[in-house]
C-alpha cells in the first residue's frame, strides 16, 4: 500500500475525534445517574437483609402451640382460660 499523506491539521482533527468520547456516552444525565444509584442501592439493601436473616436463629413452631389457638364451645381461647386461671384478677 502507498503511503497517505495528510496535513497536520487533519491528523490533528483526525486525533481529536478518536479522543473524544462518542456523543451517546458523553455526559451521563442526572436521570440514568440516579437509576444507577437506585439500582446499586437496592442490590446492596437486598444483601444486607438476606445477610441479616441468615443470622437469626429460626424457630421452627412446635405442634403443641396449636392447642393454644383452639376455641373452645364457650368462644374462649383456652390459652385465655389458662392465663385467667394463674393471674386471677387482683380485687381492691
Amino acid at each position: 500500500m502507498g503511503k497517505m499523506v495528510i496535513s497536520r491539521e487533519e491528523a490533528a482533527i483526525e486525533c481529536m475525534k478518536l479522543s473524544s468520547p462518542k456523543p451517546a456516552e458523553e455526559e451521563e444525565s442526572f436521570g440514568s445517574k440516579r437509576q444507577k444509584y437506585k439500582r446499586i442501592r437496592r442490590e446492596q439493601l437486598k444483601r444486607l437483609i438476606r445477610d441479616q436473616l441468615e443470622k437469626v436463629p429460626w424457630k421452627v413452631p412446635h405442634d403443641d402451640d396449636d392447642h393454644k389457638k383452639v376455641k373452645g364451645n364457650d368462644g374462649v381461647f383456652s390459652s385465655d382460660y389458662e392465663h385467667a386461671r394463674t393471674h386471677p384478677p387482683s380485687h381492691n
